[in-house]
C-alpha cells in the first residue's frame, strides 16, 4: 500500500486551522444528521462533536459566533430546514429554550436524539439528483459550513455526492464529514463500526435465551439477524454463542438450497435422537437460497412449491434473482418484502422439506427417526431490539472519539471524507474510496471456517 502510494493521513488536531474563515466575520455554522437506522453509540457520537466544537470555539474566545444546528430525522430535514433542527450545546451553561438539547445528557443513551430516516429518493437513480439539488441549496442558503454526516454505506454516498455538487458551486466552501454508522459492519474502509459489537452482544443473548427455548419445549427456531448484504452480525454472534446451540448459520456471502438446508437440518436432528424434533438456525436477512425460484412464479401462475407469499414477496425474490444473475448487489436497506420472503422461504421450506427428505446414509440412526409430524416451527426477528440497547462503555467511548476526531480534521481543511478507525489507527478516509462497494466476509477465510467449525455446517452448502 505504501509502495503505491495509498495511506490515509492520521486523524487528530492539527497546528493550521481552516475555521472559521477569516472573511465571515468569525461565525461558524454547523450542522449535524443521522441518516439509516439506529445503533448504539450515536448519541456519543453526537456529544463528541457538539464538545470538541466548543472546545475549539471556547480556546479562541468564539463561543458566540457558533452555531450547531442539530438536524431532525436525518436528509428530511432538508425539506424544511426551519422547523427541523434542535439547537446544540454541550452543557447547561451553554445554552437553554424549547429547541436547545444538552448532548452530555444524551452521550450514553441508545436512539438517535435527533432523530433519524431513510430517504428512497437518494438511491432511486430517477430522483437522486433532484434531492440532491435541493440538500445542496438549503445547506448554502443557511450559510453550512460544515455537515457531518453519521450514517451507513448509502449516506456515505450521499454524502460525497453533497460535496461533490456544492465545490462547484460558487460562494462559502461547504467541508462535508462522514462519520460511519452501520450494524451490518459493511462499509469500506472501516474495521469495526460503532454500536456493532453492542448489537452482537445483545444477538448472543438471544441466541443463548432461544436455545433453551428450543431444546425444553422442542421446535426448530429460525433467527434473523441484520445482513443486507453481508453476514457480520450473524458470524460474530454465532462464534460468541456455546458451541452446539446454533446448528447453521446462513449469510448472503456464502450459497446454500433448501434442500441441502433441510438435509443438514435433518441430519443433525436425527443424532439428538429426541422423538420430538428440535433445532436452531440464524440467518442475516438477506441469505436468499438458491433454489427461491422453486418457491415463487409469475403473477398468475402457482410455484412449484406454494408456501404462501403474497405477490409483493414474490415480487421482491424474483427482482432480487434477477439482480444476481446479472452479478449485482443489493444497494441501501433491504425491503420488508424481501426479508419477510427469505424468513418464510426458510420456515415454511423447511416445514415441508424435513419430513419428506431422504438423508444419504439413513442406516446410520438404526432405524430411529424422530416423530416429524409433532415438528414445530417458530421465527424470530429481533433486529430492532438488537441496534436499540444502551451502548456498552467501549461504544461511548468509541462514539466520542469519532466525534471528536472527526472535528479536528474539519477544522485542519480536510472535506469530503469519512473518519474511521482502521486496526489500531484513526484515519482520514476518502469518500471517494468509500463509495466504490461494501465489504464482505469471504467464504474461504479463516474467520468463516471458523464459524463453519464451531456451528458444524458442512462446507458445501449447496449440493
Amino acid at each position: 500500500m505504501i509502495r503505491r502510494g495509498l495511506c490515509f493521513p492520521e486523524t487528530g488536531p492539527r497546528e493550521g486551522l481552516y475555521f472559521p474563515p477569516r472573511s465571515n466575520n468569525s461565525t461558524l455554522k454547523v450542522a449535524v444528521l443521522v441518516s439509516g437506522g439506529i445503533a448504539s453509540g450515536i448519541n456519543a457520537v453526537i456529544d463528541g462533536i457538539v464538545q470538541r466544537r466548543w472546545l475549539y470555539a471556547r480556546s479562541s474566545n468564539q463561543t458566540d459566533g457558533l452555531t450547531i444546528f442539530g438536524l431532525q430525522n436525518g436528509f428530511r430535514a432538508l425539506d424544511a430546514f426551519a422547523e427541523s433542527y434542535f439547537m446544540l450545546v454541550p452543557g447547561r451553561d451553554a445554552g437553554s429554550g424549547d429547541r436547545v438539547v444538552v448532548t452530555s445528557d444524551h452521550a450514553n443513551e441508545g436512539g438517535a436524539i435527533l432523530g433519524t430516516s431513510r430517504v428512497d429518493d437518494l438511491i432511486d437513480a430517477n430522483k437522486r439528483m433532484h434531492r440532491l439539488e435541493i440538500a445542496v441549496s438549503v445547506l448554502r442558503s443557511n450559510n453550512i459550513d460544515i455537515l457531518y454526516i453519521i450514517g451507513g454505506d448509502g449516506s456515505m454516498k450521499a454524502a460525497h455526492a453533497i460535496w461533490s455538487l456544492a465545490r462547484n458551486r460558487s460562494g462559502r466552501p461547504l467541508s462535508v464529514v462522514a462519520v460511519p454508522k452501520t450494524m451490518d459492519n459493511d462499509i469500506l474502509w472501516v474495521w469495526q463500526a460503532f454500536g456493532f459489537l453492542s448489537a452482537v452482544e445483545k444477538a448472543r443473548e438471544v441466541i443463548e435465551h432461544l436455545h433453551t427455548e428450543v431444546k425444553s419445549n422442542p421446535r426448530l427456531c429460525i433467527l434473523q439477524l441484520f445482513g443486507s448484504d453481508s453476514g457480520y452480525v450473524v458470524s460474530h454472534s454465532v462464534l460468541a454463542s456455546a458451541t452446539g446451540h446454533c446448528d447453521v448459520a446462513l449469510i448472503p456471502e456464502v450459497p446454500f438450497s433448501m434442500n441441502r438446508l433441510a438435509k443438514v437440518m435433518k441430519d443433525k436432528m436425527c443424532k439428538r435422537r429426541r422423538r420430538i424434533p428440535h433445532g436452531l438456525i440464524v440467518m442475516a436477512e438477506t441469505a436468499i437460497p438458491t433454489d427461491a425460484e422453486n418457491y415463487v412464479a409469475p403473477n398468475g401462475v402457482t410455484p412449484k412449491i406454494d408456501i404462501g407469499l403474497d405477490r409483493y414477496e414474490q415480487d421482491a425474490i424474483l427482482e432480487y434473482l434477477e439482480l444476481k444473475k446479472a452479478g449485482n448487489r443489493i444497494q441501501g436497506q433491504t425491503s420488508d418484502f424481501l426479508r419477510a420472503a427469505g424468513l418464510k422461504i426458510v420456515k415454511q421450506g423447511l416445514s415441508k422439506l424435513l419430513p419428506e427428505v431422504v438423508l444419504d446414509s439413513a442406516d446410520q440412526y438404526q432405524g430411529f427417526m424422530p416423530d416429524w409430524k409433532e415438528l414445530r416451527v417458530l421465527a424470530n426477528e429481533p433486529r430492532h431490539l438488537l441496534r436499540s440497547v444502551s451502548p456498552s462503555c467501549s461504544d461511548v467511548i468509541f462514539g466520542q472519539r469519532l466525534g471528536m476526531l472527526s472535528v479536528d480534521s474539519a477544522m485542519a481543511g480536510y472535506t469530503d471524507f469519512m473518519i474511521s478507525q482502521w486496526l489500531t489507527e484513526y484515519a482520514v478516509v476518502p469518500l471517494s474510496l468509500v463509495v466504490l462497494g461494501r465489504k464482505r466476509i469471504p467464504s474461504s477465510g479463516i474467520f468463516w471456517k471458523s464459524v463453519r467449525a464451531k456451528t458444524g455446517q458442512p462446507e458445501d452448502m449447496v449440493t
